[in-house]
């Protein structure tokens, strides 16, 4: 189902791919589970918590009308500054 409906993102210009290495990998989580194991003190804590800080950002960054829109342009501006700063 997500496949077929990810593409409106790209038809809307929202994003030009879903080439994204976190959605690549879902394809392999299970066969690796059942492989190898779970990891030890694995967990999502740190991206979640960006997650919700982002969100949250860019909601008090629009004007809270039409707010998906303005909301996803903040993130695309938000991801182009911090992709020109230096690895540190």
């Amino acid at each position: 189902v997500y496949r077929k409906k990810s593409n409106i993102f790209v038809e809307l210009g929202v994003r030009e791919h879903f080439n994204l290495p976190k959605l690549h990998f879902l394809y392999h989580y299970t066969r690796a589970i059942k492989l190898y194991g779970t990891t030890d003190n694995y967990n999502t804590e740190s991206t979640e918590r960006l997650h919700i800080d982002f969100a949250k950002n860019a909601y008090r960054a629009s004007n809270y009308k039409d707010e998906y829109t303005q909301m996803t342009r903040w993130l695309e501006r938000r991801e182009k500054i911090m992709s020109d700063r230096p690895v540190t």
